[in-house]
């Protein structure tokens, strides 16, 4: 080059221009100069170049992305790397008549400045590389939720499957039980009529009135229990499923034995007691109905009347396939 267009370079490169304003500079520079011709290189900063090497980018990349962002600023050239850093081409080498020339600028940094500026490039790549940490958290923790979510619907829908199946095999058992009930009653009736016939109609007549009266009996306190625990569904829903399975627990205690007087006793101040049945609306009504009284500190039982214990039990083993 000449000394004219080399003082023209030296300058557009110096000024706080683009690659645009540069190249132009130099072509006016050039033409008119017989002989010359058309320079097509990209010059980069020297000292940038540098700088970038010193942090540990490969030449390629650092000399693209001084060439690609202006070669303005180190950070520019690194907020280009960061944004490009996974381009196919990234790491392509350089056509002989493309490669970049690197020269020094006018006025280099002081090594005071240089270890300045790249403290605070140093900086800045860590705050880049903990925000981009900071991101992928949040994207884990993203993911994480959304499993649990899954898992807890994939839960909740088992769980109704699983009470719609009890559902059905309660509605099978009890219309199994009544086509038995039905077909014994049959057979029973023929078995009246012969026995009529042959004179014993009144000792069977009797015995299956006091039948046909005890399951009248149990049949309404069956409607009373579920009519209380009804109540107690409809004030406690999230809680009715635990006070059902805890005063089942109570009864068939009393159900399995029936002579121990431990078991016919409920400490009233008992935490689990208050916390699952007796703060609840007809907690205490349910088992006051099934016989236990209140005796001060105590919920007692003093003689169970097993059929109306056995008939509360049996109530909330129903309820419990719908709670």
């Amino acid at each position: 080059q000449t000394p004219l267009s080399e003082c023209l370079f030296f300058f557009a490169f110096m000024q706080p221009t683009g690659d645009a304003e540069i190249n132009k500079v130099e072509s006016g520079a050039l033409e008119g100069m017989e002989g010359s011709s058309k320079c097509s290189r990209p010059k980069i900063n020297v000292e940038l170049l540098q700088q970038l090497l010193d942090m540990g980018f490969p030449q390629i990349r650092a000399e693209r992305a001084l060439v690609k962002c202006g070669g303005t600023t180190v950070e520019t050239a690194i907020d280009w790397l960061g944004q490009h850093g996974e381009d196919v081409d990234i790491d392509e080498p350089w056509a002989p008549e493309e490669a970049p020339e690197a020269v020094a600028p006018k006025a280099p940094l002081t090594e005071e400045e240089k270890k300045q500026k790249a403290k605070e490039l140093q900086a800045k790549l860590k705050a880049q590389r903990d925000s981009q940490a900071e991101a992928e958290r949040m994207r884990d923790h993203e993911r994480e939720k959304k499993r649990i979510e899954f898992g807890k619907q994939a839960q909740e829908t088992l769980e109704e499957q699983r009470k719609a199946a009890l559902r059905n095999e309660e509605w099978l058992r009890k219309k199994q039980k009544e086509d038995d009930a039905k077909a014994i009653a049959r057979v029973k009736e023929e078995l009246r009529k012969d026995r009529a016939e042959r004179g014993f109609a009144s000792k069977d007549s009797e015995e299956e009135k006091k039948k046909e009266e005890e399951q009248n009996r149990i049949k309404e306190m069956r409607a009373e229990f579920k009519e209380i625990f009804v109540g107690l569904k409809a004030a406690h829903e999230g809680q009715a499923k635990v006070a059902a399975e805890t005063m089942s627990k109570y009864l068939n205690n009393i159900i399995k034995n029936p002579t121990e007087p431990k078991f016919r006793k409920i400490r009233l101040s008992n935490a689990v007691f208050q916390t699952n049945v007796g703060s609840l609306t007809n907690g205490i009504a349910y088992l006051q109905k099934a016989g236990f009284a209140n005796v001060g500190e105590f919920l007692e039982v003093a003689e169970p009347d097993m059929t109306r214990v056995q008939a509360a039990h049996t109530e909330l083993q129903v309820q419990l396939l719908y709670c």
